[in-house]
């Protein structure tokens, strides 16, 4: 009976999630400079490294968004309740915090969630926002 050929794996970065990280990162840089001499501009691989990096800082803000539950109460019709994702830097892409609204849909309700939905924010702002749903927008329940 003959042997099987049984292929080798590759050793070494494969599996390393910062070494793809940083492959990424490089494609993005190469890619972007290559797009950005295309169009005409006389840029350096470095100079759109530091566009990326800088664009990297804004990263480490928070992202919020609210999602609206459906209410089967006949007796809270009108009302909107839910909860206000957020999205954590620097973490996995499913760490995400929760604070919970239930408040009357009216005009500040819905101007403060079209002035916040899908906003990044930083540390500050979003104690801030936090603030403003526990202490407007959290209405008890009888």
């Amino acid at each position: 009976m003959a042997k099987e050929k049984v292929k080798k794996r590759p050793s070494g970065n494969r599996f390393n999630t910062d070494f793809w990280k940083e492959q990424k990162r490089k494609t993005l840089i190469e890619s972007t400079g290559a797009s950005m001499r295309l169009s005409g501009s006389k840029i350096t691989d470095e100079q759109v490294e530091k566009i990326i990096d800088s664009e990297k800082k804004r990263d480490k803000e928070y992202t919020i968004s609210f999602i609206e539950e459906i209410i089967q109460d006949s007796k809270y019709k009108g009302w909107a309740g839910g909860r206000m994702e957020v999205l954590k830097p620097d973490e996995s892409a499913y760490s995400v915090d929760e604070i919970r609204f239930f408040t009357p849909r009216n005009d500040e309700w819905v101007k403060f969630v079209d002035e916040n939905d899908l906003k990044n924010v930083d540390k500050d702002e979003l104690d801030r926002i936090i603030k403003i749903v526990k202490e407007r927008f959290c209405r008890p329940v009888d």
